[in-house]
């Protein structure tokens, strides 16, 4: 009798440990598929001959994995909805708020160093920027890229939102439900007029659809075959060649039914890789980077005037050049130069403010 609880229980202790294992693997994964995402971004930024193709899944690969990393608990009750929504605040607000507001304290003096091309604030234009700021609409040039954080805030509260409603209704196929409503919404910000006064908002509900297909991978453990990754990979490779242009910041998305197909295609290529990098005995630096990705999209802008600057000494421009936005120089392999540091600068002064941070804690 002894004998059969200890091998049951040994049998749940390495059950136990498979589970730890495969739920660490996919966390790697995840943090893998998250560094591809934001240094294909820095890429696209930087100019690489690539771009187009970039932009036609890069920023979607983000909203499909937040879907996928989305806790079902927060849609649970009440409680989990005000957490989720404090967490969601700590996590992008606020820090999409101070950065914005840092660049337009340090507005004048950014254009003083030849960083910005852009007109001296008065107190007047401070406070229009400053309620900018507030309001996820803040940042100027070097803060281009916090669309990203205001769309991905907003969208994931309107989700968990829809969610807990679909819940609470005890609504037996609300699965079902949410994707028609999601995709509904999707065709209807697709024909939405650009000049409409508040357009820069609307891509927060193109993007519920890409939270679903996420969340729908993760609920019903759907497998993502290494076979998938060559007709994944071709469909990038055609809309490429005929032209498809996808950019989510301006929500221009081409038509709906393209832009899902080549963002599942992109995130099943990014997927794969993944996998393959887990080959390896080593991912660290890869998790690194997808685990300090806000760090990298908050400041790449401002290493890239770090190449500007090298190729204006070294005979390529003037110091006026430095203005430029948000590269300089980009062909003859120097788009590689900006990619390099738009990654690792920001990396290495996050590593820095955290060791500062540690410091001081343990004084």
């Amino acid at each position: 009798m002894r004998a059969e609880q200890s091998r049951a229980e040994q049998s749940r202790a390495e059950q136990s440990r498979a589970e730890q294992s495969r739920a660490e693997q996919r966390n790697t994964v995840i943090d893998i598929i998250k560094a591809l995402g934001i240094i294909l971004m820095v890429m696209g930024h930087a100019g690489a001959p690539i771009t187009q193709w970039i932009y036609l899944f890069h920023m979607s690969l983000f909203f499909i994995v937040s879907g996928y990393c989305i806790g079902d608990n927060y849609s649970d009750n009440f409680s989990g909805l005000k957490l989720f929504i404090k967490k969601k605040i700590k996590t992008l607000y606020i820090p999409c708020l101070l950065f914005n507001t840092s660049l337009l304290i340090l507005h004048n003096l950014l254009i003083r160093l030849y960083f910005l091309d852009d007109k001296i604030y008065n107190l007047k234009s401070i406070f229009i920027g400053l309620v900018k700021c507030i309001l996820f609409s803040g940042g100027g040039e070097l803060g281009g890229a916090m669309w990203f954080l205001r769309t991905m805030f907003i969208s994931s509260i309107i989700y968990i939102f829809i969610e807990y409603f679909l819940k609470s209704r005890n609504i037996k196929e609300f699965e079902i439900i949410k994707s028609l409503f999601f995709l509904s919404l999707l065709f209807f910000s697709w024909i939405i007029p650009y000049n409409m006064p508040g357009y820069k908002y609307v891509n927060c509900l193109t993007v519920l659809s890409l939270y679903q297909i996420g969340h729908l991978l993760k609920k019903y453990m759907i497998k993502i075959k290494k076979l998938y990754f060559i007709p994944c990979f071709l469909i990038l490779v055609i809309c490429g060649k005929y032209g498809v242009q996808i950019d989510l910041n301006a929500n221009q998305i081409c038509n709906p039914v393209i832009f899902i197909i080549c963002s599942i295609s992109g995130f099943v290529v990014c997927y794969t890789i993944s996998q393959l990098f887990l080959l390896f005995e080593d991912q660290k630096f890869l998790k690194y980077i997808g685990r300090h990705t806000l760090s990298i999209m908050m400041l790449h802008f401002l290493a890239f005037k770090i190449v500007i600057f090298i190729q204006i000494i070294i005979g390529y421009g003037k110091i006026n050049d430095l203005k430029s936005y948000p590269c300089y120089i980009v062909n003859s392999g120097w788009w590689l130069v900006y990619s390099i540091v738009g990654v690792l600068v920001p990396l290495w002064i996050n590593y820095l403010y955290q060791r500062i941070k540690k410091l001081r804690i343990d004084k």
